[in-house]
């Protein structure tokens, strides 16, 4: 059986674990996540962010011209 699972790339204390987020991103791409996947990833992160709804539409937005400009 096949389930999904939402997963979303995380420094929440780069200084402390020695990493940023391109290069979670970058390693992500190394492991064979394509871009699209990435997107997808970006994306998850993005629907449960503490943040404003506003805010979110704003980011989910922005993350759709990624997406669009990827496509074209």
């Amino acid at each position: 059986m096949k389930r999904e699972i939402a997963i979303a790339l995380c420094t929440d204390d780069p200084v402390q674990i020695c990493t940023t987020i391109g290069r979670e991103y970058a390693v992500a791409h190394t492991l064979g996540f394509s871009p699209a996947e990435l997107l997808a990833v970006t994306r998850n992160a993005i629907e449960v962010a503490f943040t404003s709804p506003e805010r979110r539409n704003e980011l989910l937005n922005k993350l759709s011209q990624w997406d669009d400009a990827d496509s074209a």
